[in-house]
């Protein structure tokens, strides 16, 4: 197997990109770059000169339909040397991020091998008050849990909440699992609905990740590595809100990359 550059990763996460924003606007889905990727469109039209990796954010209503169209879409990924990879390896967890990932590709991580080039997709969160978030991050963890549960097939904690947790799998047993996936969904998406005030990841524990709804209220063009990607129309409220004075270099041995894993071609 052949090392994969830096120059050829970064050549790779571009394509990838690409072909992912076809997709994505193929079925009307929204995005938008975000995080580092976001910083370094802007300061510098491509990725940040120490980063090496993409990350995009997709409004919760529309991440959970692009999940679902990608598990269903097996012709798309194998034709664009795809796949989809959750942080469980049974695919049953959705409600976090997700990536989707280069086929001709592998590194080892944690004793195993997968997929070494991907974009992460990280679901955005609208929420009617910071306040709120608590709550919101923990039905997310509710329902990630009850899934996780669902695919072990059985209880796994004493005393009540074992009681709590075998009742969970009778319904389970009863309504399937795409079905509680889609109650969760709904419920999610419903209370997302309500008052939009503020939008972020609720994934992290940061409550900086959050500002005002309006700053995603539509995206404007920028290039990033040659080509067009959405950004949010108030990036510089979104990146003053996450890190403070972006637009000034961190110092040098705070420039942390990803570049820590071998990455090969197949």
């Amino acid at each position: 197997m052949r090392e994969i550059t830096d120059i050829e990763k970064k050549a790779l996460l571009v394509d990838l990109l690409v072909r992912l924003n076809h997709y994505l606007e193929k079925n009307s889905i929204k995005w938008f770059v975000a995080f580092g990727t976001l910083i370094g469109t802007v300061c510098h039209h491509g990725f940040i000169p120490w980063d090496d990796d993409v990350d995009i954010v997709v409004p919760r209503k529309d991440f959970f339909r692009l999940i679902h169209l990608l598990q269903k879409d097996e012709e798309f990924l194998q034709k664009n040397n795809m796949c989809l990879l959750t942080y469980d390896d049974r695919n049953k967890s959705y409600s976090k991020r997700f990536k989707i990932a280069d086929t001709r590709t592998e590194m080892t991580e944690f004793g195993s091998l997968r997929p070494a080039v991907f974009i992460d997709v990280f679901p955005l969160d609208y929420i009617p008050s910071l306040k709120f978030l608590r709550l919101r991050r923990k039905l997310i963890r509710n329902a990630d849990n009850m899934i996780m549960l669902c695919a072990r097939g059985k209880p796994y904690r004493k005393g009540f909440e074992h009681i709590l947790q075998y009742l969970c799998l009778i319904v389970y047993r009863v309504l399937g699992l795409r079905k509680m996936q889609s109650i969760f969904e709904r419920t999610l998406v419903r209370i997302e609905e309500k008052n939009p005030n503020y939008a972020g990841v609720a994934e992290g524990e940061l409550v900086n990740q959050f500002s005002e709804a309006s700053n995603y209220k539509y995206s404007v063009p920028m290039l990033f590595e040659g080509v067009n990607v959405p950004v949010p129309v108030g990036y510089h409220a979104i990146l003053t809100q996450i890190y403070g004075d972006y637009m000034t270099l961190p110092k040098e041995e705070d420039r942390q990359s990803h570049g820590y894993y071998k990455m090969y071609w197949k």
